[in-house]
């Protein structure tokens, strides 16, 4: 029997069935299902398809089912690809963390994406300033998580205050930062969440100045261990801000916590 005289719709309803760790092995059972193994898939993580090349990812761009998809730590995935992903009409969630074979050039390609809302850069050393700075430019990125990127420096964190759609950013062990990027961040439109923990080049002068932010809601300051109590007397006359994390932070009293109010604090 040719499987070619099976309708297309009938695979893809048998293929929705079937676990993700399973769809290369169809695809094995004829070369007719190549073309169909990805068609069904919503979301995929590396650790199904810890083969996954670039070939594989050339093809997804053109399925119209996918909307997330995970490449934590998959060292064979290059800009080639991912440039070819960046034209993907329904991609909306991406991570990217710990690839260091990916460069500036394919995050500036996926930064032109119509549909991407999230993205993942975690632990990629190879990013540098010019490919944050197109990703703040994007129309519909919402969250970005730059954590422990140390080649990424204040003058990317800068333009990202320019952004008009990031809702949410994670800086989290980026030592290169410092309280000049924080203090122009403040002035965001948009930001509501940001996570700055582990940045020990961060103190109160930044803090003070992001008291005055009329959008953050949502603030993590773990193990910032250059902050007193003089930033949170300010940050206490905040707004819009209703969760603190201040864990870790061995220079905060708990008569600075007690002027947080309603503050939800993390301790």
């Amino acid at each position: 029997m040719s499987f070619t005289i099976v309708p297309s719709d009938l695979i893809h309803t048998i293929l929705r069935l079937t676990e993700n760790k399973h769809i290369f092995t169809v695809s094995l059972v004829c070369s007719y299902f190549n073309d169909h193994v990805f068609y069904a898939i919503t979301k995929i993580r590396y650790d199904e398809f810890p083969k996954m090349r670039d070939v594989h990812l050339e093809k997804l761009a053109g399925y119209k089912m996918l909307t997330s998809l995970n490449l934590c730590g998959n060292r064979s995935i290059t800009d080639k690809s991912l440039e070819k992903l960046a034209e993907s009409k329904t991609l909306t969630s991406l991570n990217l963390s710990f690839n260091e074979s990916i460069t500036d050039k394919a995050i500036e390609k996926l930064a032109e994406s119509k549909t991407l809302t999230s993205l993942n850069l975690r632990g990629n050393m190879s990013i540098t300033d010019k490919a944050i700075q197109k990703l703040a430019e994007s129309k519909t990125l919402t969250s970005l998580n730059l954590c422990d990127n140390r080649s990424i420096t204040d003058k990317a964190i800068e333009k990202l205050a320019e952004s008009k759609t990031l809702t949410s950013l994670n800086l989290s062990f980026n030592s290169s930062i410092t309280d000049k990027a924080i203090e122009v961040l403040s002035e965001s439109k948009t930001l509501t969440s940001l996570d700055l923990s582990g940045n020990t080049r961060i103190t109160d002068n930044s803090l003070e100045k992001l008291a005055e932010s009329k959008t953050l809601r949502y603030l993590n300051l773990r193990g910032n261990t250059s902050i007193t109590d003089n930033s949170l007397e300010k940050l206490a006359e905040s707004k819009t801000l209703t969760s603190l994390n201040l864990s870790y932070n061995t220079m905060i009293t708990d008569k600075a916590i007690e002027k947080l109010g309603n503050c939800d604090i993390i301790r």
